[in-house]
């Protein structure tokens, strides 16, 4: 019973894990585009963009912003806790 119930557990991390490297890959490939989509445009052009993106979709634009904030907060808690170590 224990051996299937570890299994259960090894096959459960592993799908886990395949999960979460194919969400990485996605992001990654979303940074890649969005990067090349943004080079060579200037600072208004990138707002106008934006603000399309918002009205098209405004649940993917909340998302997004969710998603960077707190990517930010966890940037600037990790930044700050190094400063207090030094």
């Amino acid at each position: 019973m224990e051996t299937s119930s570890g299994a259960q557990q090894d096959d459960l991390r592993a799908l886990i894990d395949k999960s979460t490297t194919r969400l990485a890959e996605q992001a990654s490939d979303g940074l890649r585009r969005v990067t090349e989509t943004m080079r060579g445009k200037d600072l208004d052009q990138i707002v106008r963009d934006a603000e399309a993106f918002a009205r098209q979709r405004p649940a993917a634009f909340l998302g997004a912003a969710a998603i960077a904030g707190f990517f930010a907060v966890r940037f600037l808690k990790s930044s700050s806790q190094r400063d207090d170590r030094s």
